[in-house]
């Protein structure tokens, strides 16, 4: 149990490794968490191992070449338990200083663009206002979250606003993005064909 509710604020997946520190931890916890999760993992590993060499009877144990006296007291998961109970309840699950002012002094993780109106969407992307209204109203322009659009979309407006001005409506445009994904217009991925 506890090793999910350490998964959990991870944000780690099944059986991966905690690779990155989810955002807005400090990072002397997620060290200490990172830390307990590999105990934890250790610990798991030691029931398991215990538990199939336990299980196995002497033919096993005849075909791997091995004695269930050489094995079995090395696996003390019990013992490993009550190491890892002790050891968390007296705070030991820190880490060393180093290894947090290390971690502290790495670069930051830009924060992510805010969302734009459709007139600061329209000024970015160098096209009027009245443009990315058009775009909206056919379909080719939607906003994420409300009336908001990301930053990124500036770039497809600026290629909507290019095919406006060179004379194709809305309706060809429109009809152009459905089928430049489709089989057989590879070639018009990033552009219409003239003859089209």
């Amino acid at each position: 149990r506890r090793l999910a509710t350490v998964r959990r604020a991870l944000g780690v997946v099944g059986d991966a490794r905690p690779r990155e520190k989810p955002a807005g931890m400090h990072w002397r916890r997620w060290l200490a968490l990172r830390d307990e999760w590999y105990a934890l993992r250790e610990l798991e590993d030691t029931w398991l191992l215990r538990g199939m060499y336990g299980c196995m009877g002497d033919e096993m144990w005849a075909q791997l070449s091995m004695e269930r006296a050489e094995v079995l007291p090395y696996l003390k998961p019990a013992e490993e338990m009550r190491r890892y109970r002790a050891r968390r309840a007296a705070g030991k699950y820190h880490p060393e200083p180093w290894l947090l002012a290390f971690y502290r002094r790495r670069p930051r993780r830009a924060a992510p663009a805010k969302p734009l109106t459709l007139g600061k969407l329209a000024t970015a992307a160098g096209v009027s206002h009245d443009c990315a209204r058009e775009a909206r109203r056919a379909g080719l322009l939607r906003p994420d979250n409300g009336r908001r659009y990301r930053p990124k979309l500036a770039g497809w407006l600026a290629k909507l606003g290019r095919l406006r001005a060179e004379g194709m409506t809305w309706p060809e445009i429109r009809a152009w993005t459905r089928r430049r994904w489709l089989p057989g217009h590879e070639h018009e991925r990033r552009a219409p064909a003239l003859n089209a």
